[in-house]
């Protein structure tokens, strides 16, 4: 299933319950409350398909001070590729973000 996310964003791979714990992931994030690994962590649960939730969990390892987060990171985006979807994200470009991110804890080893 496709659904459009609250910034209007076509979403794949999600259903209504996965949709609404990607949001929410999101907003604690933004606010930091809560805990947006464990929301994100059930997103995937209720709709292992969703590509952006492996994304934001990804992201989420990335902002984090543990060394061990860099291969966390990896794994998520190891997930969201085999799902096929990944270069269809918008926040996913060849240069991205997250790819930078992960270089660079790399290379700070």
């Amino acid at each position: 299933m496709s659904m459009i996310d609250s910034s209007g964003h076509r979403v794949s791979g999600d259903n209504a319950q996965s949709l609404a714990l990607f949001e929410k992931a999101a907003l604690e994030l933004l606010c930091m409350v809560d805990d947006p690994v464990a929301t994100v962590d059930s997103a995937i649960a209720a709709s292992p398909p969703m590509t952006m939730a492996h994304v934001l969990k990804a992201w989420l390892n990335l902002l984090g001070t543990e060394p061990s987060g860099v291969a966390g990171a990896q794994a998520c985006l190891d997930a969201a590729d085999k799902l096929g979807s990944l270069k269809k994200c918008p926040i996913f470009v060849e240069s991205s973000s997250l790819k930078t991110g992960i270089a660079e804890k790399v290379i700070a080893k």
